[in-house]
């Protein structure tokens, strides 16, 4: 492999650049993989792929980020054992802060992917079915109108080694436009994705952000449709040392950075399609601004503090986000009744006036929901609804938990679903019960008015 070594320049950036010439090219599918210091993960992760049995050719595209672990040495390895399939990039310096890292993945896919579908796997992710590329391809192929392909995958949290699956869909099915922008079921796995080539490349937003893969999928929703199979193909390990999950949230200021980048993304979005999706966007961008209730509730100094850090971070079309944490802030702690927009105001007495408050969720969630109502108009809940029936009786910010039966035959009362996460598996088993509620995206959209 010595001869086949050179050293590649992206974006000023150089690249020690491995098989350029012993590739094959003439492959069906792209399969990325973004590694940095993963040496404890990265065999599996590959092995994974090339596991796999299917009658389609592939190349495995490789961007690591300068790894100091060893992931480097077996990523040679393998490239060495590999050379028409494993095209690798192994960065000289790491490229996560730089601005240029978005562009330096654009021209990865544009200019080194060969096929006519990419796939993309984490480098501390695994592939778990053999079968996962034949059955995708095979699909897409048979169905062409559908432009990505999607499907379950373990979720094992790193803090306790607990796995569970990432979705609660039990059943295959195209995947709407609301599921997606609102991420109604959870975040998609990104190892579960094989899509057209198109996707990865149409519209600017696509490259504007470090926010993992749902640019991707809102692409395809603008391109075509999008299917899901309830068939658990991968794993995901969520909250790894140096993971993008772990840098996301181990501090204030990550999440703040990360829901800046995340909102301006819908904005962009929102223009690219002509205001299509334009009440979905506003919905997710409620949720995404209530999920950042605890940091509202800082001292305004540290608060205030909080915001300089981002204000450094982020660039000139992420900037405005600073106003719009502001203006939440506003809106869902240092509330001023006085001022609540007759909207709001109708809302809340067509919901909750004279009623029978219980909220969905005896978590942090739910006490956030408590809170956020008791300072709109000193509403006070009646009771606490949980899933979980261990959870019974427990008191929770002062309030029981109590059992959802204890409403049947009840006419006036209200039930919050108060959890952003599982608010639509939630609302949907109480539509189909029968039961009055009001959904966290509803509420949260009337309190926040984006």
């Amino acid at each position: 492999m010595e001869d086949d070594i050179c050293i590649s320049n992206i974006e000023g950036y150089e690249f020690e650049e491995l098989n350029k010439v012993s590739l094959n090219t003439n492959v069906t599918l792209t399969i990325e993989v973004v590694t940095y210091n993963y040496a404890a993960y990265i065999e599996s992760c590959l092995n994974g792929i090339l596991n796999q049995k299917t009658k389609y050719t592939y190349e495995i595209l490789i961007y690591d980020d300068n790894s100091y672990d060893g992931t480097k040495d077996i990523i040679k390895n393998f490239a060495e054992k590999y050379p028409e399939i494993i095209h690798a990039f192994l960065a000289k310096e790491n490229t996560y802060n730089s601005k240029k890292r978005p562009i330096i993945n654009r021209v990865l896919i544009e200019k080194y992917a060969h096929g006519q579908f990419v796939s993309f796997c984490e480098g501390d992710d695994f592939w778990i079915d053999n079968n996962k590329i034949e059955k995708q391809i095979n699909f897409m192929i048979q169905n062409p109108a559908y432009v990505l392909s999607v499907h379950n995958a373990y979720k094992i949290d790193m803090r306790n080694n607990v796995q569970k699956p990432m979705l609660s869909i039990t059943q295959d099915m195209e995947l709407d436009a609301e599921t997606i922008i609102k991420q109604k079921y959870g975040m998609l796995p990104t190892a579960s994705m094989i899509g057209k080539k198109e996707v990865f490349l149409v519209g600017d937003f696509l490259f504007g952000y470090t926010i993992g893969d749902w640019n991707v999928q809102l692409s395809a929703i603008s391109k075509g449709k999008v299917y899901y199979h309830k068939e658990i193909m991968s794993v995901y390990r969520f909250f790894l040392q140096d993971s993008w999950s772990m840098r996301t949230f181990e501090s204030y200021t990550n999440r703040l950075e990360h829901v800046s980048q995340m909102l301006n993304l819908l904005e962009e979005f929102d223009v690219y399609t002509e205001r299509k999706y334009n009440i979905y966007i506003r919905q997710k961008k409620s949720a995404l601004l209530a999920s950042l209730f605890d940091i509202f509730e800082l001292e305004d100094k540290i608060f205030c503090d909080e915001l300089k850090k981002v204000g450094t971070m982020v660039n000139d079309k992420l900037v405005n986000s600073i106003a719009i944490f502001r203006d939440a802030k506003k809106k869902l702690v240092d509330i001023d009744t006085e001022k609540q927009s007759v909207k709001l105001n109708k809302f809340l007495q067509d919901s909750f006036k004279n009623k029978d408050i219980y909220i969905y969720c005896a978590s942090t969630a739910g006490v956030r929901a408590k809170k956020v109502l008791a300072k709109l108009w000193k509403y006070s809940v009646k009771g606490f609804l949980d899933s979980d029936s261990s959870k019974l009786g427990i008191e929770l910010d002062g309030i029981h938990v109590v059992d959802i039966n204890e409403l049947n035959g009840k006419v006036n009362y209200i039930i919050l679903v108060a959890s952003l996460d599982y608010d639509a598996v939630i609302s949907k088993r109480l539509s189909e019960e029968g039961y009055a509620f009001v959904s966290a995206c509803d509420f949260y959209l009337n309190v926040i008015d984006m």
